[in-house]
């Protein structure tokens, strides 16, 4: 069984996220953790993680209790039209399109401000990155050779091979 900790939120003001990466850098200082700041320009076409399709038609009691639906204008010859989609801020638009026979299309123009920090050798890296328009917790990245910026509604950090202290720490 896997130990991962998921985390999202929104900070409360532009100082607040300037604080948190001030107060987690000397953190990361003190403790000799590897650690590095975050600041980029971001502008262009926006893939958010909005959901996922079926490969198989799904029963009606699965389709009820894991909230999966069905949008017929999706069906082609390589999609059944069954999807679940994760309640995000972009989940009413992500649906209107589909219903439409469309994939959704978004576009940001803004910045992402944080620090990631590596806390141990086998855990994952924490991270704290900002969307400086919403000040809200912003998982973005690009792909090499791929078109546009990914991201998903927050950001997650496995600990499971770096022990309890190491688990403790990053939920403090």
């Amino acid at each position: 069984m896997g130990i991962t900790i998921h985390y999202s939120g929104k900070a409360k003001s532009l100082e607040a996220v300037d604080n948190l990466i001030d107060t987690l850098k000397y953190f990361a200082e003190q403790r000799s953790w590897e650690h590095w700041l975050v600041d980029e320009k971001l502008k262009g076409r926006f893939h958010p993680s909005w959901g996922y399709g079926y490969g198989y038609i799904p029963k009606r009691e699965d389709m009820q209790k894991d909230g999966i639906e069905f949008f017929p204008e999706m069906v082609s010859r390589d999609c059944n039209g069954y999807f679940r989609l994760f309640d995000t801020k972009y989940t009413g638009e992500v649906r209107r399109s589909m219903r439409k026979g469309r994939n959704p299309t978004f576009f940001i123009d803004t910045t992402r401000k944080g620090i990631c920090l590596n806390i141990h050798p086998r855990c994952e890296t924490l991270e704290f990155s900002f969307d400086l328009k919403t000040i809200e917790l912003a998982n973005y990245y690009t792909v090499k050779g791929s078109a546009g910026i990914f991201g998903s509604n927050g950001f997650f950090c496995k600990t499971q091979f770096a022990g309890f202290e190491t688990h403790r720490t990053v939920c403090a």
